[in-house]
């Protein structure tokens, strides 16, 4: 546990908590923020969902993959983690991906996923499944713009890397 720190609450009581709260505080709103329905939050680059995943995803100790579900403006329709796992992989199932497409009536998509090792290089196993999920989607008219593997030092993006 982190040092605490003094916020002040909803009607403006001072209290201490510690950094692991802050933590599941900045997530939550994050969560809060991207499902809100008016106005949509718009992602114009990739530097606008990057940090946000980092807060999401970065130091969960099992590997954790989720999904932005994007409109055809790029606003965000729904973050949902959809698939947990074990240190170093997770089972990925693209039809579950492309179930929540046409549930969400998404036109595009963005991947992410941790790497608790911390090395945020993709492997061969995130190309393969981006592929995968790429031709899966792409028979719904659904776009996958890009896929990050976060870390708590970075991120890696699979449309900058030329991957996408």
């Amino acid at each position: 546990m982190t040092n605490p720190r003094c916020v002040r609450d909803l009607d403006g009581e001072r209290r201490y908590i510690a950094g692991d709260e802050l933590i599941e505080a900045a997530r939550a709103a994050i969560a809060a923020d991207w499902r809100s329905k008016r106005p949509r939050v718009r992602l114009n680059n990739s530097q606008d969902s990057e940090a946000r995943l980092q807060v999401l995803l970065a130091d969960s100790p099992r590997e954790r993959f989720g999904v932005l579900f994007l409109d055809c403006r790029n606003r965000v329709i729904d973050w949902r983690i959809m698939f947990e796992g074990t240190l170093d992989s997770a089972m990925v199932y693209p039809r579950e991906i492309a179930r929540a497409c046409l549930e969400l009536n998404a036109a595009a998509v963005i991947l992410a996923h941790n790497h608790p090792s911390g090395v945020a290089e993709p492997s061969q196993a995130d190309h393969l499944i981006t592929e995968r999920i790429r031709k899966c989607v792409e028979l719904l008219d659904v776009r996958v713009i890009d896929h990050f593997v976060v870390t708590p030092h970075g991120c890696a993006s699979l449309a900058r890397l030329g991957a996408l």
